[in-house]
C-alpha cells in the first residue's frame, strides 16, 4: 500500500514532532464549544505565516470520518484532476488512511478527474491541512486529497455538485486549500481580496469565478474555493467570514504580502 511521504516538513512546518506540537498547541487552542462547520477555506503557508488563520478554519469544523481536501496544484505534476486512489499519508504526528471507495466514487461522478500520485507528491497545500486536522481530530479519519490545476467554470461546478451528491452517502468535512492576493501591497492585497471574500460569503459561484479571472487575481485555489461554492449552493450552507490577515502581520512588510483568509460554512 503506497505511503505518501511528507513534503515540506522541516521547511513549512518543524522537522520536530515536539516543536510542532508546541506549535500547534498556538495554532488549535481547545475550542470552549464543538465545531460546527462542514466546509472551510484554509491558508496553506508555513505555520508562521498564516498557522493562526488556518488553525481558526480547521478549529470550525465538526468531527467527521472523513475530510476531503481539495487543493491547488503548485508544481505543473500530475493530471489536471488528480485525486490520491489509495494508501495513506503520513506526517510527523502519524498517518490518516485514504478513503479508497469515496476516491473512486468521485472519480466515477467526474470522468475529469483522474487516478493520480504525481500531482501529490511534492505539492505542500493538503499537507499543511492535515497536520492541522492530526491535530485537532487525531489520526481516526480517513481522507480525500483532490489536487487541482486551472480548470473551466463547469468542470467545477460538476465537482462542486458530484461533492454534494456524495454527502449524501458519506460524512465528510471539505476544505478548499488555498492563500489569496500573493506578492502585492498589503492595501492592493486587501482591496482585491475584500471583493472576492464578498462573492464567497454569498455562494456566488460565477461571480467568484468571473472575478478572479476578469481580474487576474492570484489566489492560487481559486478552483477548489469554486467547487467547494457550488457544494455549498447545493447544500443551502451559510458562509462566515472568522478572519482575514496578511503575512505582513509576521514580516512587518507591508510591501510585498500575501493575503490569508478564514472563511467556515455551517
Amino acid at each position: 500500500m503506497a505511503i505518501r511521504q511528507p513534503a515540506v516538513q522541516g521547511l513549512f512546518y518543524p522537522n520536530s514532532k515536539a516543536l510542532l506540537e508546541k506549535q500547534l498547541a498556538k495554532n488549535i487552542p481547545k475550542p470552549e464549544t464543538e465545531g460546527k462547520a462542514i466546509a472551510c477555506i484554509s491558508a496553506h503557508a508555513g505555520l508562521i505565516y498564516s498557522g493562526e488563520i488556518a488553525g481558526k478554519s480547521i478549529n470550525s469544523l465538526r468531527k467527521s470520518s472523513n475530510y476531503i481536501i481539495l487543493c491547488p496544484n503548485h508544481t505543473g505534476l500530475g493530471e489536471k484532476i488528480s485525486i490520491y486512489p489509495a494508501g495513506e499519508w503520513q506526517t510527523i504526528q502519524g498517518m490518516n488512511e485514504i478513503n479508497k471507495e469515496l476516491a473512486e466514487r468521485l472519480i466515477e461522478l467526474v470522468p475529469e478527474a483522474k487516478s493520480d500520485e504525481k500531482a501529490h507528491l511534492q505539492e505542500h497545500s493538503a499537507e499543511m491541512q492535515l497536520i492541522l486536522l492530526q491535530k485537532k481530530f487525531g489520526t481516526d479519519f480517513k481522507l480525500v486529497v483532490v489536487c487541482i490545476a486551472g480548470q473551466d467554470l463547469q468542470v467545477l461546478k460538476k465537482l462542486g455538485q458530484a461533492l454534494a451528491e456524495l454527502h449524501k452517502q458519506f460524512d465528510f468535512g471539505l476544505i478548499a486549500s488555498s492563500d489569496f492576493t500573493h506578492f502585492e501591497t498589503e492595501e492592493s492585497a486587501k482591496k482585491k481580496d475584500d471583493e472576492a471574500i464578498e462573492q464567497i460569503l454569498h455562494n456566488r459561484v460565477e461571480g467568484f469565478f468571473d472575478l478572479v479571472f476578469e481580474n487576474d487575481l492570484s489566489i492560487c485555489g481559486y478552483a477548489g474555493i469554486t467547487a467547494l461554492l457550488e457544494f455549498a449552493k447545493e447544500k443551502k450552507l451559510k458562509a462566515k467570514l472568522l478572519d482575514y490577515y496578511t503575512s505582513a502581520r509576521a514580516t512587518k512588510d507591508k510591501t510585498s504580502v500575501v493575503g490569508y483568509a478564514s472563511v467556515v460554512w455551517e
